[in-house]
């Protein structure tokens, strides 16, 4: 466990989980999109219809941040972010059935909210809205909710970020400093950090967490359905 330390000085680290690290909506929207919208007018069928595991390296190969970047045509390029604002706004719930958590990071989040302040860690999880709530408090015992919108101040004073993507602090990003950052190894994070010469980036601790999917070499045993 990252933050592991048993709390031998005392000292209790407030840290806080983003929802994205821990349900993996990329993918539950990537076939949620298999299920219903084969449509080969938009969609790429033939990257679509690949197995999870395929789907997954190409997701965290996008140079990107919108997953549906991968699989669109290209004459739809220009219309990604819409259509994915669209998909949310009109079918979360259906994309979050289709969601999946990894089994490691479902062990991390059960450690660090079960059992978090004999580590030394106070954690809290941020969400967007009562969906996202609702999915965890299926998987978890969470105490600690703190809303994206609503407590942006309360959660830019933690000290630690286990983040999906850098866009998590959105407009915060240059209030956050000298902090510890736990972010997924997508190649746009990847990308982003090696380009971006930024406070944001120079005085803050990245740490890479979780499986990298990329290498088309690895499996993807253990993932558990969301």
């Amino acid at each position: 466990m990252p933050e592991g330390n048993n709390n031998l000085n005392g000292h209790v680290v407030n840290s806080v989980i983003d929802f994205n690290m821990i349900v993996n909506t990329d993918i539950g929207l990537i076939k949620f999109i298999q299920d219903s919208y084969q449509d080969n007018r938009v969609f790429k069928l033939e990257d679509i219809n690949r197995s999870d595991r395929e789907i997954l390296s190409l997701l965290y190969s996008r140079k990107n941040p919108n997953p549906l970047s991968e699989f669109v045509n290209e004459e739809f390029i220009g219309e990604i972010d819409s259509l994915y604002k669209s998909f949310f706004d009109s079918y979360k719930q259906e994309i979050l059935d289709h969601s999946i958590i990894f089994s490691n990071i479902y062990k991390f989040v059960s450690m660090a909210t079960e059992n978090g302040i004999n580590l030394g860690i106070n954690t809290a999880i941020a969400i967007r809205d009562d969906l996202e709530e609702k999915e965890l408090d299926k998987h978890f015992s969470i105490a600690n909710f703190l809303n994206k919108d609503s407590d942006k101040s309360l959660i830019i004073r933690r000290e630690a970020f286990y983040i999906n993507d850098y866009l998590f602090f959105n407009k915060n990003r240059e209030k956050i400093l000298h902090k510890k950052i736990y972010i997924t190894p997508m190649q746009y994070n990847l990308d982003f950090l090696e380009q971006n010469k930024s406070k944001f980036v120079t005085q803050n601790q990245f740490i890479f967490f979780g499986e990298d999917f990329k290498s088309k070499g690895e499996n993807n045993d253990g993932t558990e359905q969301s």
